[in-house]
């Protein structure tokens, strides 16, 4: 069970919390290196393609071994949703004559994912029927039954409607997870019925270890990223001796 599956790292040049972030260098190589490395590594990934429209950033990604694809200017500001960014990718593979059954969306701020997990989230998809989208699923920080809205007397309300007498104690809470696109894998069939956040009505979670799911968003993170990175070198260097 399988198919053939292209991997699509979106890398847009114009961050506003960390300008030039996706090739900002971490322990020597730069970020956009963490996406594209792993996925031609994974014998699951037929192509890798960079998705930019900074010449700088498409330069780059095919001297680390991908391929360029140039998005519109329209689908490159800070407003631009991902579903079309993806749609848009696909009908010019489409139109190139290149047919895929599944598109691998790598975001470049998760640089802790190696070809062997990828294979795994390639797999699992397959093996869910390879119809639905797929993503990652990471234990919530903060519990829906603890947050709350508050009006403008300063009165506060429950954001989910339950029962505190029923649920008064966290140990009873049900299970709850965020979304983590450290894995995001859609099909190709049915593209026009994604929405913004790459789901549709029928979407699937993946539960990933919140530890490797590090999303580099600010210099605290690319801090965390460098440890966690700079460890699994120094525990690879003690097994090898």
């Amino acid at each position: 069970m399988g198919g053939r599956v292209v991997a699509m790292i979106p890398a847009r040049a114009g961050s506003k919390g960390l300008p030039g972030k996706n090739v900002k260098e971490l322990c020597g190589r730069p970020l956009l290196d963490y996406s594209i490395r792993p996925a031609l590594e994974c014998p699951l990934v037929s192509n890798v393609y960079v998705n930019s429209e900074d010449d700088g950033y498409l330069s780059l990604a095919e001297r680390l071994g991908a391929r360029r694809y140039r998005r519109s200017g329209e689908l490159a500001t800070d407003t631009a949703a991902m579903g079309p960014v993806v749609q848009s990718f696909y009908r010019e593979l489409l139109d190139a004559g290149h047919q895929y059954d599944a598109i691998l969306v790598m975001y470049p701020v998760y640089p802790l994912r190696t070809a062997g997990e990828i294979g795994r989230f390639i797999t699992a998809f397959f093996e869910a029927g390879g119809d639905r989208p797929m993503i990652g699923l990471k234990p919530a920080k903060t519990h829906p039954f603890l947050s709350y809205t508050q009006d403008s007397d300063g009165g506060i309300h429950q954001v989910v409607d339950f029962d505190i007498d029923v649920y008064y104690r966290r140990q009873t809470y049900p299970e709850c997870f965020e979304i983590t696109y450290y894995v995001c894998i859609v099909p190709t069939a049915g593209m026009e019925t994604l929405n913004s956040q790459l789901q549709d009505s029928r979407t699937i979670g993946y539960r990933v270890d919140p530890e490797r799911a590090i999303d580099i968003d600010g210099p605290d993170d690319f801090r965390a990223a460098e440890r966690s990175l700079n460890n699994a070198a120094r525990s690879e260097l003690s097994i090898k001796h």
